[in-house]
């Protein structure tokens, strides 16, 4: 922390002492080498299976395979105002991900810095226009992440749903993906132990009763995000009826970026 100047002492500058030029501002804090927050555009290949028990249906089993391109660039003034992260160096992560069936393709906004806490989250504009802002603002990966690493990522909120997320360090590991083998890239765990919250669909509230969910990354230096494995379960409850969906999402890099 920056020691504060005595007021007399900054009086006698100000009295006494040429004007001096307004020192430069300090440069943003350089990305993770594993999430540069820049770069081409990065293209996946995702697949999604949902198993879902209905009442009085039994399982139902979808699987979804879609295609996801993501994108940094600069936050704009107007959203670095509606974010309200103050002066820090805001970019954007568009993710762009196809519809399934006939549904619109759907796009994801995540406002992002990088600090000398590392990877921060400081707000995510859903498909549907809505901001959820973070303050303080998420932490996604640490600055230095080193094999055994722990923290506390924070609780990510999203359709009324809580997710109290931590993060771990597994180690270093060689990826082989569709875009071809990466070696040495970081293994990041996100546990949430237990989902909270209401949902809400068709006008309908469903309570939570219980549910977990767990994220496998894997960032390649220099590139970013190469592979995901998501697996996730979750139990809600309306009209004293309950549905368990179970959710397993596979992506990976589909081609090596340009």
């Amino acid at each position: 922390m920056r020691a504060r100047m005595s007021f007399l002492l900054l009086l006698a500058v100000m009295l006494f002492l040429p004007a001096a030029a307004e020192p430069p501002a300090a440069p943003p804090a350089a990305p993770p080498p594993y999430m540069p927050l820049s770069g081409p555009p990065l293209h996946y290949a995702i697949e999604e299976t949902t198993n879902t028990e209905l009442p009085g249906v039994g399982p139902v089993q979808t699987v979804d395979r879609l295609q996801q391109v993501s994108a940094f660039r600069a936050a704009t003034k107007e959203e670095m105002a509606e974010v309200g992260a103050g002066p820090a160096q805001l970019v954007v992560d568009i993710s762009r991900r196809d519809g399934v069936g006939t549904d619109p393709a759907q796009e994801i906004l995540t406002y992002m810095s990088a600090s000398a806490e590392g990877i921060l989250v400081h707000a995510v504009k859903g498909p549907d226009g809505r901001l959820e802002k973070y303050m303080p603002p998420l932490r996604h990966l640490p600055r230095d992440p080193a094999a055994g690493a722990t923290w506390e990522m924070g609780t990510i909120r999203q359709q009324g749903l809580l997710f109290p997320t931590t993060g771990s360090v597994i180690g270093l590991e060689r990826v082989t993906t569709m875009a071809g083998v990466f070696d040495s890239c970081l293994h990041v765990r996100f546990t949430v132990e237990k989902v909270g919250g209401e949902a809400a669909a068709d006008g309908t509230s469903m309570h939570v009763k219980q549910g977990t969910s767990r994220i496998d990354d894997w960032y390649a230096p220099g590139v970013g995000l190469v592979r995901e494995e998501a697996t996730s379960s979750i139990t809600v409850e309306s009209s004293g009826q309950s549905t368990t969906l179970s959710i397993r999402q596979i992506q990976e890099l589909k081609k090596a970026p340009s």
